[in-house]
């Protein structure tokens, strides 16, 4: 897979990670909901890191 298939495939998760919490927290399911979050900031921490990394290496073309 290349990097960029990789991100599609990380916001992806993200997005379903999300949909995922909000069934299960109207299951209650509160272990479940909070494992479910804490795996979501992560997709999301890594999403911020690779969209910096990539505007970085734009800018550095540019320049």
């Amino acid at each position: 897979m290349t990097e960029q298939t990789n991100t599609a495939a990380l916001a992806t998760l993200t997005t379903e990670l999300g949909r995922l919490g909000q069934i299960a927290e109207t299951e209650g399911a509160d272990m479940l909901v909070y494992l479910i979050a804490l795996a979501e900031q992560e997709a999301r921490d890594e999403l911020a890191k690779r969209e910096a990394k990539g505007s970085q290496g734009e800018v550095r073309r540019r320049g």
